[in-house]
């Protein structure tokens, strides 16, 4: 029989997706801040002591850093700040398409989603990641910087535009069917009832 008293195992894969949000979200945050944060978002964590809550944070941490997902830094009043790399953003998107897969009704609305942006150079590197992310999310190409899809998905749009720090450049709009949409119907497999 179960030990009803026995702690359940912190798994690291939820560690891992609780500090990636928390920081990619809010940009830079310290040490101390992540802790009420992974308690609220581990339920297996919030039940530890405080010495084994930092001791598990610190495990955390360095396997991040090593993994190249996270910077730790020391800032000049002495306070541990941390912050999410490019390739941490496009870890912590990949664990939240995973809980928010859009999902496909039985039938199609006939409205298109269309999502334009249009970023300055500087942020050539989270243009990319943004382009590559809404790709393996199903868009296609409708122009150069227009993407379309058939079925509704702006809250993973707005989760994958807030991570790579785009809702400024970035537009989605619903629209109806339009003169040349007949190859994107075909590419999606689309029934077309009248």
């Amino acid at each position: 029989m179960p030990d009803k008293n026995k702690r359940s195992k912190i798994k690291y894969g939820e560690v891992t997706k609780a500090i990636l949000g928390l920081v990619a979200v809010a940009g830079l945050v310290s040490v101390f801040v992540l802790m009420p944060g992974l308690a609220k978002a581990v339920p297996a964590f919030r039940k530890r002591p405080p010495a084994q809550k930092k001791k598990h944070l610190r495990i955390a941490l360095k396997r991040l850093e090593k993994r190249g997902l996270i910077q730790v830094r020391v800032n000049q009043i002495g306070e541990e700040r941390v912050k999410v790399t490019s390739k941490g953003h496009e870890e912590f998107v990949r664990y939240a398409l995973k809980d928010k897969k859009i999902k496909k009704p039985k039938r199609w609305d006939k409205k298109w989603r269309v999502v334009m942006f249009d970023v300055p150079e500087k942020y050539k590197s989270s243009r990319d990641h943004f382009r590559r992310t809404i790709q393996s999310a199903g868009f296609i190409k409708l122009q150069r910087s227009a993407w379309i899809y058939p079925y509704p998905c702006e809250e993973i749009i707005e989760l994958v535009s807030s991570v790579y720090r785009m809702s400024s450049g970035m537009v989605y709009l619903t629209c109806s069917r339009f003169s040349v949409d007949e190859k994107f119907i075909k590419h999606y497999k689309l029934k077309i009832k009248n």
